[in-house]
């Protein structure tokens, strides 16, 4: 359903407490030529995070409060690679479990075990083997192998921290899983925000050869590793939402864009069209891309291509 069209696209987005949102906060971005503020969504793995090579910032939720601190204790210590999330059926919110390599995991809800065989912070392929390798210590594709045994059916998988799904294999999981990496390479200017409804926001850093958990404070600059730049907490909200508002900024055909709404049985999702830009909607069964573009109308000839059909 086409509602709105625009000639020329302009956008505002804000933060809001909702009791059905997730942990949300506004990043500021500054440097040598830098100053942008950006909203990280921990719900959203589109925006949870930024990086570039002077370092970077990812939001986590943590959905049990009052395991917050605890994890994160645990996730200082050293040896645990991250978190396991695990959703029980038609369940909103997901079991989760601090991991290290080699742990077993017992999860009564589905009445089988888990057990973390491998941790790669650099996962790859090997062209000519085709079988699984790490290239450095670097977390820069931080994957996990788990094994799941219920009853005398064995499932292993991969779970890799950047994606949610495992596009290769064959045999998935007996439940919804999702894995967040907790490495920091040894390697300053990388930091990681953890939150949960109802609750401070605590931030995750390495510094002076360890890994350090704190409770996090707006408006203090977070150097990155390049000494020019660094990031800070504006804003926070343990359940928000993010709200996108689109305007028109002029009535000339600078950003031509359509605002609109694909419906699905009950659930509707806005989309937002610029012209000549795919735009890209999927749920669990499906995907569709949808174009908004100009056609040449072959009755202006000598006009120029690009004229729109009336």
């Amino acid at each position: 359903r086409l509602t709105k069209y625009l000639p020329d696209l302009k956008r505002t987005v804000s933060g809001m407490e909702d009791s059905s949102g997730s942990v949300i906060a506004l990043i500021k971005a500054w440097g040598s030529g830098l100053d942008q503020d950006m909203w990280l969504d921990a719900a959203d793995a589109r925006k949870r995070g930024i990086t570039s090579s002077a370092g970077g910032i990812k939001l986590v939720e943590i959905h049990d409060p009052k395991k917050l601190e605890e994890m994160l204790k645990q996730l200082a210590m050293g040896k645990s690679v991250g978190i396991l999330s695990v959703w029980p059926d038609k369940a909103k919110k997901p079991l989760q479990f601090v991991i290290k390599k080699g742990q077993s995991l017992s999860i009564p809800e589905f009445d089988c075990s888990l057990k973390i065989l491998d941790y790669m912070p650099h996962y790859s392929i090997d062209a000519k083997t085709r079988k699984a390798r790490n290239v450095s210590k670097q977390p820069v594709n931080p994957a996990i192998k788990v094994r799941c045994t219920k009853g005398d059916s064995t499932t292993e998988q991969w779970l890799w921290s950047r994606f949610p799904s495992s596009p290769h294999s064959k045999a998935k999981l007996p439940f919804r899983s999702e894995f967040t990496a907790f490495d920091f390479g040894k390697k300053a200017g990388r930091y990681i925000l953890a939150g949960a409804a109802d609750s401070e926001l605590w931030i995750m850093f390495f510094k002076d050869g360890k890994v350090v958990a704190e409770k996090a404070r707006t408006g203090k600059d977070y150097p990155l590793s390049d000494a020019k730049y660094a990031v800070a907490i504006k804003e926070y909200y343990g359940s928000g939402i993010i709200k996108d508002e689109w305007k028109n900024g002029d009535e000339s055909l600078v950003r031509p864009a359509i605002i609109a709404t694909v419906q699905k049985g009950q659930k509707e999702k806005e989309m937002v069209l610029e012209m000549g830009k795919r735009g890209r909607y999927s749920d669990d069964d499906e995907a569709i891309t949808l174009l908004f573009g100009r056609k040449a109308n072959p009755k202006m000839k000598g006009r120029g291509k690009g004229e729109p059909v009336k």
